[in-house]
């Protein structure tokens, strides 16, 4: 199976019903954000610059499905959810952007970059394993044995990725040069890159 990002990307938007996340608007209403290049969420966290430990809760149910980080999540407190989401948002670097977010107990970076991916979808993705997984049918180099360093990187990117900042950076510069190529933003990239593995897992 190709890689035909647009046509996966319509697929990822098609199946099923996406699962909504909850944010706060201007007014302090809970909103929810049904799109899934997070359109609504993304300019409320980008017009405010942080974000609120109940939009954290949220993101988190989002991602880590059966709230089963709720517990660790609900031990930050509002003000170091605040401080430690202004120090990624305003970082320069990807690395720092996900471990300032890493500090808050109960994110992992794969909650990390979904934090970032909801906040800013033109430039950041969301990481798992599927979207891991599928890479290396969008970027064959990462699989090329005579091409041992970054082939070497790959593989500990995809044993470390969970818990290392660096691990993000990598994924990120090749979603961003995907995305580049296929006139996509890095989160349908990430769509379409978990399609692809959910089509070729799952047939």
């Amino acid at each position: 199976m190709s890689i035909d990002f647009p046509s996966l990307v319509a697929d990822f938007k098609q199946r099923a019903t996406y699962a909504s996340v909850v944010f706060i608007d201007q007014n302090g209403d809970r909103q929810t954000d049904s799109d899934p290049c997070f359109s609504t969420i993304s300019d409320r966290l980008q017009s405010r610059e942080y974000l609120k430990k109940d939009e954290l809760l949220e993101i988190g149910r989002w991602k880590v499905q059966g709230g089963r980080i709720d517990r660790h999540l609900e031990k930050n407190s509002p003000v170091t959810v605040k401080e430690q989401s202004e120090i990624a948002f305003s970082a320069d670097k990807d690395e720092t952007k996900i471990a300032a977010l890493s500090e808050l107990t109960g994110v992992r970076v794969p909650v990390a970059s979904t934090i970032l991916a909801m906040w800013k979808p033109t430039k950041h993705a969301v990481i798992d394993y599927r979207a891991l997984r599928a890479l290396p049918a969008a970027k064959p180099q990462l699989l090329d044995h005579t091409e041992y360093a970054e082939f070497a990187e790959f593989l500990e990117l995809f044993r470390t990725y969970g818990s290392d900042p660096s691990a993000y950076e990598f994924y990120i510069d090749h979603v961003r040069e995907l995305a580049e190529q296929n006139g996509l933003l890095p989160r349908e990239v990430d769509m379409a890159l978990w399609e692809y593995d959910r089509k070729r897992t799952e047939s």
